[in-house]
């Protein structure tokens, strides 16, 4: 039914629809007839009929379809997860074809499970190491909208929801991503960025962020623009800078020549790097 090796393109595998996506992908390429397809979709359907019978009784007729059909994402949602977790399409779409979509379910809602454990660790590392900031978004991140959503998620019925629309923006996100696996994303680049803005002295650090501009932007962002200008014109990695130094960068370099040393200086924080890439534009623009 399935050749060991197909030419499935990653690219054309959404995340957030990634079992649908896997399986036209697998006609696409000849990997697998329209009757395979046909199969695991039935085996989808049975699945949510059991999820059906588990989750309200027998009496699934009486069930909205409105319920029907956000249990049924939430399935995809859960299957996908163990889906994307092989190591690339093919054994994902042999994954598909030879494994019960029963297991598959119990394989991605334990895994939904791990993420959400994950989010719950990442929270508590955030709250405690959570940067003074004069920010009321990064705050609110941090001290409630993570909370609300490991009070509300629900990985056995709306797995693929996550509830959390967060006005604080990280400086990169996966946008690609949905349900836990955006709010670990999430998470995880907001406790590396709070983490970095943490190696600074508080003092400075409280004045760099009740300035007007970074009470509205991201913390991290804010932190990294002052430091950025204290390495390139002071040579040392510090927040103490004067509009001199600034005035200094701008006259002195051009864009790639500071991304270039800025890369250099912060090598040990590679996540930094497209933020970089940006601010070495900004800092140096000669308009300004």
């Amino acid at each position: 039914m399935l050749q060991k090796r197909t030419l499935l393109c990653k690219e054309n595998l959404r995340d957030s629809a990634y079992l649908e996506d896997l399986l036209a992908e697998g006609e696409r390429v000849g990997a697998l007839t329209e009757t395979d397809s046909a199969r695991v979709q039935y085996d989808v359907l049975e699945l949510l009929q059991k999820r059906l019978e588990s989750l309200y009784g027998k009496r699934t007729s009486s069930v909205p379809d409105e319920i029907a059909e956000e249990l049924m994402e939430s399935v995809l949602y859960t299957v996908s997860l163990a889906l994307r977790a092989s190591p690339d399409p093919d054994a994902a779409l042999r994954m598909l074809c030879d494994t019960p979509m029963e297991l598959l379910y119990q394989k991605g809602l334990r895994y939904c499970r791990i993420l959400l454990r994950d989010v719950r660790v990442l929270t508590k590392k955030l709250q405690a190491e959570e940067t003074p900031a004069f920010n009321p978004f990064y705050r609110a991140a941090i001290g409630r909208d993570l909370a609300a959503f490991l009070r509300a998620y629900k990985p056995d019925s709306r797995a693929h929801e996550h509830s959390f629309f967060p006005i604080y923006a990280v400086t990169e996100t996966k946008n690609t991503l949905s349900g836990v696996l955006f709010v670990r994303d999430y998470a995880k680049r907001l406790l590396a960025e709070t983490r970095f803005c943490n190696l600074f002295d508080r003092t400075e650090l409280s004045y760099v962020l009740s300035s007007p501009r970074a009470r509205g932007e991201n913390v991290f962002e804010a932190v990294l623009r002052q430091a950025s200008v204290s390495v390139l014109a002071l040579g040392t990695v510090s927040l103490r800078t004067t509009q001199e130094d600034a005035r200094f960068v701008r006259e002195t370099f051009d864009a790639r020549e500071a991304e270039k040393q800025l890369r250099n200086a912060f090598v040990r924080f590679p996540f930094a790097f497209s933020t970089l890439e940006r601010l070495s534009r900004e800092l140096t623009a000669k308009s300004r």
